[in-house]
């Protein structure tokens, strides 16, 4: 019983080495400055604690996040049950309705389509829906969608890139510190 208790305290004890941080701190130290700094942080608080950088590059690069854009197809066929004279099983017949679509981003209706055709407004499902009404909305007057489908779309946007550059003394190499939309994002040295 007494091996099993040392072999849990070795086990608990090296436990915080194979644990993955979730947070990361850097201290940088500079000649003008020195403190801790985390990805995330402001420039101002990076300046705050590094002091003063040596030199500034800014730089405009493609942004790398995408856009998705759901489309919800609606196919509303219609079906009647008529009974031809001399048959005794009913016949079905199938009729074309309307198809119409919506282009959901960001949880709102951005394009709607009605047999093809580009409009602003619907009354297919009972109410009124527009360009910009919500998607549960849209949800909650024409139900599930007949049809689905996801794109994601490169952002065409560029980002602004501030890369912050500190001497730390003659032994040590630059540390370069990368700020996209005034949020650090990563430290290099």
């Amino acid at each position: 019983m007494q091996f099993k208790h040392k072999i849990y305290n070795l086990v608990v004890g090296l436990l915080p080495l194979f644990l993955i941080q979730t947070s990361f701190a850097y201290y940088c130290s500079t000649s003008s400055g020195s403190g801790y700094i985390n990805i995330g942080d402001s420039m101002a608080e990076v300046k705050s604690n590094c002091g003063a950088p040596t030199s500034v590059q800014i730089s405009e690069v493609k942004d790398q996040s995408f856009s998705t854009t759901e489309y919800w197809l609606y196919n509303r066929t219609q079906v009647s049950n008529s009974i031809p004279l001399g048959i005794e099983q009913p016949d079905a017949r199938v009729t074309a309705g309307k198809t119409f679509s919506f282009a959901i981003s960001n949880s709102k209706v951005k394009s709607i389509s009605v047999n093809g055709n580009s409009v602003q407004s619907t009354k297919n499902c009972g109410r009124p829906i527009n360009i910009g009404t919500d998607a549960d909305t849209v949800l909650s007057l024409c139900g599930k969608p007949s049809n689905t489908n996801v794109e994601n779309t490169p952002s065409d946007n560029k980002v602004k890139v501030t890369t912050l550059v500190y001497d730390q003394g003659e032994y040590q190499n630059s540390l370069k510190l990368e700020f996209i939309d005034d949020q650090l994002k990563t430290i290099s040295e």
